[in-house]
């Protein structure tokens, strides 16, 4: 029997039966040994590291149910250890890794709140720009029926009703371990982080978009430097449960982690101030290119209403949706012509605009960190203000940082805590203030 325990803070389970859970721990401790014999020898024998810190992380309830993906994942090339220790590690991590095997935990992010529960995406690709791609979220139908998504897996059809993982594709994630430097944190990251790639999100691929009485509105997203729209999980769910569908494209400048095309790859590009202009005026025209993306899909023109669209970016993306404001050529004039009528940028990078700044032509919500600062930024989005001919909404939100802007905050809290990219608020608490700044900017444009 199992009991399951849930809040705000903390999801996990426990089992009521303490012999259940001493045969799981043998069972797998076993195995795990097995698997150890089996490898090769010299690979990650710096793992006792994180393996002692995951520890003591679930002791402490820092880390939430999804980082028991870890000890599998290491279990297959940890070398050079006694039986006696890896009888002991394997022991005590199989109630752990029962744990995240059982619960079928999906996201650890906030429920939504609206009345749109179902959530689809797919993968479209833009008519203007043929390497532009757009993750696209709405809501959608029930689940299809189990007979026909295992039919459809046999035949080897696309993955209709199948959950999102938390990355598309494996590159992604690599991509995201290549780039974090040749250093303790890049070691760490990439001993505690492959459990991501298995967290099933709570978007389901391919699925009906959900008929309504209303036409959903559209809400575009920009994703930051070094980031991907699948970054954003809980302002998405979120947008969507409230009726909306988000366009969330990969930036082709070379600013995501990385974006697979078919018959190219977009690598992660450093980027150089003399590149400010010319790649910030890439991802403004994607922006843009992403407003038309229905143009081939006509399933998806009859549902929606492009008349009154909003931008939200963080970061890189925060910086790309005030460009945007500044230089839109989104003007339409009817329910079928994009328009776009606010923005909402989140802890914004505003450097690269100080060549291409303008007045605004729409109003703008701008929400800050209190530590991601600089002299620099500061001036540049000090500057852009005061071009704003509309009256800019800010808010600054103590005690957080860059990452409290999107999921890492509460997939990794304690990692990124230790790297100063989330402060010492709670991380629930700042996102409901985040979300019910949003509503509101969001209800006073209708």
């Amino acid at each position: 029997k199992m009991e399951k325990k849930e809040n705000k803070q903390e999801i996990k389970l426990t089992f009521k039966n303490p012999y259940l859970k001493m045969a799981l721990n043998v069972v797998t401790g076993v195995y795990l040994i097995w698997k150890w014999k089996t490898q090769s020898q010299n690979i990650l024998q710096h793992a006792l590291v994180p393996l002692t810190f995951a520890h003591y992380a679930f002791e402490w309830g820092i880390v939430r149910p999804p980082v028991t993906m870890i000890p599998l994942y290491l279990a297959q090339h940890i070398g050079m250890w006694t039986n006696r220790m890896k009888l002991a590690i394997g022991l005590y991590l199989v109630s752990q890794i029962a744990q995240g095997i059982l619960k079928e935990q999906q996201e650890l992010l906030p429920n939504p709140t609206g009345k749109h529960k179902e959530i689809g995406v797919r993968l479209l690709k833009s008519k203007r720009d043929k390497r532009l791609q757009c993750l696209v979220y709405y809501p959608s139908t029930k689940n299809i029926d189990r007979r026909q998504r295992k039919q459809n897996k046999k035949n080897n059809y696309d993955q209709t009703g199948e959950h999102q993982l938390y990355f598309s594709y494996q590159k992604q994630f690599e991509s995201m371990i290549d780039n974090m430097g040749e250093n303790l944190t890049k070691k760490i990251a990439n001993a505690l982080f492959p459990y991501m790639m298995y967290i099933k999100t709570r978007a389901k691929w391919n699925m009906e978009i959900k008929e309504d009485k209303k036409k959903y509105k559209v809400i575009l997203f920009s994703h930051g430097f070094y980031g991907i729209p699948e970054n954003y999980r809980a302002y998405i769910n979120e947008l969507v449960s409230q009726g909306n569908v988000v366009v969330a494209p990969y930036h082709t400048d070379g600013s995501a982690m990385h974006v697979a095309l078919e018959e190219e790859t977009i690598p992660f590009k450093p980027i150089e101030k003399e590149q400010y202009k010319e790649r910030t005026t890439e991802r403004i025209q994607n922006l843009e290119d992403a407003a038309y993306i229905f143009e081939n899909y006509p399933e998806f023109k009859k549902h929606i209403d492009l008349s009154r669209i909003v931008a939200i970016g963080h970061s890189y993306g925060g910086g790309t949706v005030a460009g945007q404001l500044m230089n839109t050529e989104l003007k339409g004039n009817d329910e079928d012509t994009p328009r776009l009528v606010g923005g909402i940028v989140m802890d914004s990078w505003m450097e690269p605009l100080k060549d291409i700044k303008k007045k605004y032509n729409a109003p703008l919500l701008s929400l800050h960190s209190s530590i991601w600062k600089w002299e620099g930024n500061e001036t540049a989005r000090a500057d852009v203000d005061e071009l704003n001919a509309y009256e800019t909404q800010s808010m600054t939100l103590p005690e957080t940082g860059h990452h409290n802007f999107n999921d890492f905050s509460f997939i990794q809290p304690f990692f990124f805590w230790l790297s100063k990219g989330i402060g010492k608020a709670n991380v629930a608490r700042t996102m409901e203030r985040q979300f019910t700044a949003i509503h509101q900017f969001l209800k006073n444009l209708q």
